[in-house]
């Protein structure tokens, strides 16, 4: 049953019998998770629309005023920065791309909110520069299954959960973008009780938020573990910027290794070079959109880094014996296993 808003709904209250409040910093950056950041903000904004007040004071913060480029062309302007230290934060979410654990303003704005005892949340990439800037260690976290290869060799103290999503003490992690909405609903019914919890639900039309221990589905290729890890790691990152593909040179970069030693081990446990292996990941993604999305070609040419739909339908026709067209028309919405299986 939807429940109408109320205030006979039993909340946590203030001593002076007023909703307890809490200032939120969300972290954005250029290419941050935009629709985990949505999902979570969307709960607490369902609070604030009952009360008629910022109960949860959502402030976005970035390295500078200027305004961010999320991913999906969505554009933020932050309130604050990340120097800004006179601010506190009773919870800090960040969604930051790979590569982000290394902008110092922001490590510096995390570890100090950190030991002035904020709650941390990591959303999509934001759970990887946790890790990395060691605020993870000795608590459970919830990772998704394109960066917990990298997670689990590169972050030993972390202890990675199958769990769609972890609440441990003050470090709350999400696996996936609809697992984030069950977070952010359990963040509400510990703040505010289970009323208010199914109010939020009702509200944003959401189904009741799974339980913290409710599992994911771990990806084909957590079960190769005699993959090197250096080829883990660069298929992490091509899988987490399939729209725009960076270079070889970029994912060498971000590996601290060269380029001819990434080619090396690419044909030695792959059989294949890694520019084949990237556009298998790419073509990969484009399979599934055929099948299960109404985005157009050229949508979907776009989506995976290709650059005309000709080029596209050229790539694809190589690796599938049709074009995607006919693809779509025989598979669409139908069951079909990936187009390619990486493994040794």
């Amino acid at each position: 049953m939807i429940m109408e808003p109320r205030q006979t709904i039993s909340v946590v209250r203030r001593a002076d019998g007023g909703p307890k409040q809490k200032r939120i910093g969300i972290a954005v950056s250029p290419r941050s998770a935009m629709t985990a950041l949505l999902l979570a903000c969307e709960p607490m904004r369902a609070v604030n629309r009952f009360f008629q007040s910022p109960v949860y004071d959502l402030v976005f913060v970035a390295a500078s005023l200027a305004s961010v480029r999320c991913d999906e062309g969505m554009i933020v302007k932050p309130a604050a920065t990340f120097d800004e230290i006179d601010i506190d934060f009773d919870l800090v979410v960040v969604a930051a791309p790979p590569g982000w654990s290394r902008q110092a303003s922001l490590l510096r704005w995390l570890h100090l909110h950190a030991q002035r005892g904020a709650d941390l949340c990591g959303l999509a990439g934001g759970v990887l520069c946790l890790a990395q800037a060691g605020l993870l260690d000795g608590y459970r976290a919830a990772v998704h299954i394109s960066q917990r290869a990298i997670v689990v060799d590169r972050c030993k103290r972390v202890r990675v959960t199958d769990s769609v999503y972890s609440v441990d003490g003050n470090r709350l992690t999400s696996a996936g973008d609809m697992a984030t909405n069950d977070l952010f609903l359990t963040v509400i019914e510990r703040d505010h009780g289970v009323e208010m919890a199914r109010f939020a639900e009702a509200d944003i039309i959401s189904p009741p938020a799974r339980p913290p221990g409710t599992l994911g589905v771990p990806s084909a290729r957590q079960t190769q573990t005699n993959q090197h890890h250096h080829i883990r790691w660069a298929l992490e990152l091509m899988e987490a910027n399939v729209g725009k593909p960076l270079s070889i040179q970029e994912i060498a970069d971000q590996l601290g290794v060269s380029v001819r030693q990434l080619q090396l081990l690419s044909r030695r446990h792959c059989d294949e070079t890694l520019s084949n292996q990237y556009l298998d990941v790419r073509l990969n993604a484009a399979q599934h959109m055929l099948m299960y999305s109404d985005k157009s070609i050229v949508e979907i040419a776009a989506e995976t880094g290709f650059s005309s739909t000709s080029t596209f339908g050229r790539a694809f026709k190589r690796r599938l014996r049709t074009n995607p067209g006919r693809f779509r028309a025989s598979h669409g919405r139908a069951g079909s296993q990936p187009l390619v299986e990486r493994g040794p």
